[in-house]
């Protein structure tokens, strides 16, 4: 038995094509970048790692979701993203966002 909180990151940009963050996520998660926008957006994100809470699994995706927020966080990416959790969150009503930038 265990927690269920899956997190997942959603990323926006017209300045970058997210390729490098692509290749820092590898093999450790699944991702997608959509095709061009309007105004030329493409949007980033990274599906929650689908494990529980204090599983070995779980701590891999932490590791990852953290890799990915720094490189969202450096001042040379231009964009907007957000970390979404949803599941059993104490105190909530399942869902959490949290907005970046």
């Amino acid at each position: 038995m265990g927690t269920i909180i899956h997190h997942a990151i959603i990323a926006t940009s017209c300045t970058d094509d997210f390729s490098e963050l692509v290749t820092l996520v590898g093999a450790r998660g699944d991702c997608w970048i959509s095709n061009p926008g309007i105004n030329g957006y493409l949007t980033f994100f990274l599906a929650p790692d689908g494990s529980k809470e204090y599983w070995p699994e779980s701590d891999i995706g932490d590791d990852l979701r953290n890799d990915v927020v720094a490189w969202l966080s450096r001042d040379e990416f231009y964009g907007e993203w957000c970390e979404i959790a949803m599941g059993e969150l104490p105190g909530s009503d399942g869902v959490l966002v949290t907005r970046r930038r």
